[in-house]
C-alpha cells in the first residue's frame, strides 16, 4: 500500500473511481465526467491551498481524497473545506480512507487550518466523527470539528 500526493496525470483513474462511487451512491443518475474532471484539474493546477492525495494498491490508485484550505473572515480562522473522500468499494475496511484523511489532516495544518467542514452527509458526518471520537457541531449546513 502506498500513499502520495495526487499528481496531474492520474486524473483519468480518478474520474473512474469518482463515477463509480457517485453510481454507488445515486444509482441509473447522469454525471458530466468531462466537467468533473476538468474542475479537479483546475483545481489541482490553479489552487495553491488544494489538498490532494491517492492511496495505491499493488501499483493501482484505488482511492484519494480532495479538499481545499479556506480562510473564513467572519471567524477569522482557516478551514478544509469540502473533505471529499473517494476508495472503491472493494478495498474499503483496510484503513485507506483513514490514511487519506491523516495525510490531509497533516498537509490542512501545515497550511493553518484549525476546522474540517465536511458536507451535511451522514455517512461523511460518521467517517469524521469516528476519527475524532466526538460528535461534530453543526454550523448552517455543514458540520465543523476541531483539527
Amino acid at each position: 500500500v502506498r500513499l502520495r500526493k495526487t499528481r496531474l496525470t492520474d486524473i483519468e483513474r480518478l474520474t473512474e473511481i469518482w463515477a463509480e462511487a457517485v453510481e454507488e451512491k445515486v444509482p441509473g443518475e447522469k454525471h458530466d465526467l468531462v466537467a468533473w474532471a476538468d474542475r479537479e484539474y483546475s483545481m489541482m493546477t490553479n489552487e495553491e491551498n488544494f489538498i490532494s492525495h491517492v492511496v495505491e494498491e499493488n501499483g493501482q490508485i484505488v482511492g484519494f481524497q480532495n479538499s481545499i484550505v479556506v480562510y473564513e473572515p467572519d471567524r477569522s480562522v482557516m478551514q478544509v473545506l469540502a473533505l471529499h473522500t473517494w476508495v472503491l468499494r472493494e478495498y474499503r475496511g483496510k484503513g485507506y480512507g483513514r490514511l487519506l484523511y491523516d495525510a490531509t489532516h497533516k498537509e490542512a495544518v501545515a497550511k493553518g487550518a484549525i476546522e474540517i467542514v465536511t458536507t451535511d452527509e451522514p455517512f461523511m458526518r460518521q467517517y469524521v466523527e469516528a476519527l475524532h471520537g466526538e460528535p461534530l457541531r453543526p454550523v448552517l449546513t455543514y458540520y465543523v470539528g476541531r483539527i
